[in-house]
């Protein structure tokens, strides 16, 4: 997965300050030990959603708007979302494919089903 893709250097100046408190604010520190794998995946990921973010208003022209907390928590969220599917993927407790309309379909696999039996 690219981190950096072409972008106008005022939107990649964004990016990366965002990017930047946020990892500083320790948002991707997990109270538990992950693997660095995925802390890095969480920081593309960030970096990624951020980048659409700020990339789809500047397309507005609205380039100078800052980010409400709203805007953050999606932000955010979406982070948390891609990172944990990465990592359930790369696990092989589910799999995924892309449907006509460009989304990602997900379903757990026997080893996902057989896991989540044994946590009950």
């Amino acid at each position: 997965m690219a981190k950096k893709v072409h972008l106008p250097d005022s939107v990649r100046e964004q990016v990366e300050k965002f990017v930047s408190v946020t990892i500083e604010s320790g948002f991707l520190d997990d109270p538990i030990e992950i693997p660095q794998d995925y802390k890095e995946a969480g920081e593309i990921h960030l970096w990624n959603n951020a980048a659409e973010y700020y990339l789809s208003n500047f397309i507005a022209g609205n380039e100078d708007q800052l980010l409400s907390e709203d805007q953050a928590l999606e932000i955010l969220n979406k982070t948390i979302i891609h990172t944990n599917l990465e990592s359930l993927l790369d696990a092989g407790l589910i799999d995924g494919i892309e449907n006509e309309n460009g989304e990602m379909i997900y379903w757990a696999t026997e080893k996902g089903k057989n896991r989540a039996n044994e946590d009950c």
